[in-house]
């Protein structure tokens, strides 16, 4: 019996190698396969990837250099439940071991005694002759194929998670204009009003090409409107109204102003029922809304109304369907301010109190802050930022920690109401953050997308 026919391994191997279809690839799987081969196909490349990972699970699982090799000239006639077996580059890679030259001239001899070697069989005999290929740096054509695996195969592990794919997204989904107005506020406070509408038309444009892959739907309309602060442009398409914040500096944590706003509201308030879960327990907890650390965010287009909280589930399927991402953290406060600073909420300075009719003052178009948005600190909405018990590791630019791990979530007073008088207007304010194991069923999403501006 020849090695092609011995199946004396197939029990052992069939489940790793069947079972390696049923998850996605490492990077640094891809990484190796695209030194394989000169110009592979992306499918080439994947292919080469999944078996390199295969032959490294058959190792695990007790299998020998020879027994390795074995299985895998098996699997070049398809005998495991149709899967394809290793490509040549593979082959030629594991054929080049010193330590298994008298199994890989066993089985070139084997073939030439054949009188019609099979296609398959023909492929192994072209590896074993075949030098493995000797890269150390991918070339321009395998360096394609490796972007388009590496884009496939990262989002399919991000979405098997919410935490792992909102820091996915936040780098993936993003439009590219020309508008360097939108990089501060104040280069887009001293843009003429002609200029403003010239680029929410662009950012439009952009984001109709985005979502509508390039089928030139105009049907996202551009304006600007007024909230109270300089015009701001938005988008609109449907029932969903985006706005377009410029990008810019903004304090992100619990300032010494914001402190001392709620120290002289718990001063009035001393000797009232539940004054620790009022008062004190927030300034316990003022650490992990402390340093208060300047950053830089980039512009971008942000629903303008309250988010709805899904089950955990469901929110993460929806996000994954509407191609938007979440905000990270600093770019969370950004927003919630609305262009200002030190200010309990984008309503202001005032203390919020225990009655729930204070939650609709927070909610409605009527409520917008300066950037046209409204409803923080209402719903628990994810961030992109894995949690982290202090501002000391916020990044300056804006982006998010990265990481595994729970994530930052801002607000969820809403969710809490009737309030039981023990500080749930915490929740509230623009600073206040927790982690999103706090939430066990629920969690909503700010849609919002990536502006990278060019000139």
């Amino acid at each position: 019996m020849g090695i092609f026919d011995d199946a004396s391994l197939d029990d052992r191997a069939s489940a790793i190698i069947i079972g390696s279809g049923k998850r996605t690839l490492r990077d640094e799987s891809l990484h190796a396969a695209a030194l394989l081969d000169a110009t592979p196909s992306p499918a080439m490349l994947e292919g080469d990837a999944e078996w390199l990972e295969i032959v490294d699970e058959l190792a695990a699982a007790g299998l020998s250099p020879e027994e390795v090799i074995r299985v895998c000239v098996r699997a070049t006639m398809r005998v495991y439940k149709r899967k394809e077996g290793p490509g040549p580059a593979v082959l030629a890679r594991l054929f080049a071991n010193p330590a298994v030259a008298p199994l890989v001239r066993a089985i070139a001899d084997e073939i030439a005694a054949l009188p019609t070697p099979t296609s398959a069989q023909r492929e192994v005999a072209d590896a074993i002759t075949s030098p493995p290929v000797a890269l150390t740096e991918p070339t321009a054509h395998a360096r394609d194929a490796l972007a388009k695996m590496l884009r496939r195969h990262r989002q399919a592990r991000a979405v098997r998670s919410l935490p792992a794919f909102v820091e996915w997204a936040y780098d993936a989904r993003r439009i590219r204009v020309a508008a360097p107005e939108l990089a501060t506020l104040d280069a887009w406070v001293v843009a003429t009003d002609q200029r403003r509408s010239e680029i929410a038309d662009t950012v439009a444009r952009a984001l109709s090409r985005y979502l509508d892959h390039g089928d030139g739907d105009t049907t996202w309309r551009a304006s600007l409107e007024s909230y109270g602060g300089p015009p701001i442009a938005v988008v609109a398409r449907g029932k969903l109204r985006m706005s377009i914040v410029p990008g810019g500096s903004v304090e992100v944590g619990f300032s010494e102003e914001e402190e001392a706003a709620v120290r002289a509201s718990s001063e009035t308030n001393a000797g009232c029922r539940h004054h620790y879960e009022l008062y004190d327990a927030l300034f316990d907890s003022i650490g992990i809304m402390r340093p208060v650390v300047r950053v830089t965010v980039k512009p971008m287009l942000v629903a303008q109304g309250e988010p709805e909280a899904l089950p955990l589930t469901e929110a993460r399927g929806t996000l994954v369907e509407s191609l938007f991402r979440v905000p990270s953290e600093a770019e969370w406060e950004h927003l919630a301010r609305g262009g200002y600073a030190r200010e309990l909420t984008y309503r202001g300075d005032v203390v919020p109190d225990t009655r729930d009719e204070y939650l609709a003052t927070m909610a409605g178009a009527e409520t917008a802050n300066a950037f046209g948005l409204w409803g923080f600190g209402l719903q628990p909405e994810i961030c992109a930022d894995r949690w982290s018990e202090s501002h000391d590791d916020l990044p300056l630019d804006g982006s998010p920690r990265r990481g595994d791990g729970p994530r930052v979530v801002r607000g969820g007073a809403a969710l809490l109401s009737p309030w039981q008088d023990t500080g749930e207007w915490h929740m509230l304010l623009t600073a206040f953050r927790m982690r999103d194991t706090t939430w066990q069923h629920v969690i909503a999403t700010r849609y919002a997308l990536g502006i990278d501006v060019e000139g």
